[in-house]
């Protein structure tokens, strides 16, 4: 069942509403939720990120982040209440993480993305990375996604080479 334009309209965040409202058609605005299916089936059962689309986008930022040494676009992507699972090392908070992202983040000279995938509110990503001290790493990347943050990160890898460069706390 289609939509009235009233509901159409109700749908809507309140910027799209400020310009469709300039625009003044009911028939523009129409179009426009033929043009976006799946964002307005989202928001009608009042779901929001969740699709694997949406998930991927925000991990994709948060990986697009610390490769480019941009760690404080990565960083503003984690939940204020992360849960990290890693082979070695713990980090209680976000802070501790985010910490450890710089620093680690800041001896990597190079990342290659080999695959993504998403599912509802997770994604994995496998790289391939060249980390000074280390060497050549493979690390595969779990991620859970919330209301557009990351809540969750496990990561698996090697941890032989991260312990024989004294990469380990405690």
């Amino acid at each position: 069942m289609k939509p009235s334009v009233l509901e159409m309209k109700r749908l809507l965040p309140a910027e799209v509403r400020r310009v469709f409202a300039a625009w003044s058609s009911p028939d523009l605005l129409a179009r426009w939720f033929v043009c976006a299916p799946d964002w307005t089936a989202r928001n009608r059962k009042g779901v929001g990120m969740k699709t694997g689309d949406d998930t991927l986008s925000v991990v994709r930022a948060y990986y697009d982040g610390w490769t480019t040494k941009h760690f404080g676009s990565a960083i503003r992507l984690l939940a204020k209440d992360l849960k990290v699972e890693v082979p070695v090392n713990e980090y209680p908070t976000t802070e501790s993480f985010a910490e450890a992202l710089s620093g680690f983040g800041s001896l990597v000279k190079r990342v290659e993305l080999l695959a993504e995938f998403a599912n509802g509110d997770e994604a994995m990503l496998l790289n391939d990375m060249d980390v000074d001290r280390i060497g050549a790493m493979r690390v595969a990347e779990h991620f859970t996604v919330k209301q557009g943050r990351i809540t969750k990160i496990r990561q698996i890898h090697d941890t032989t080479a991260v312990r024989a460069a004294g990469f380990i706390r405690g």
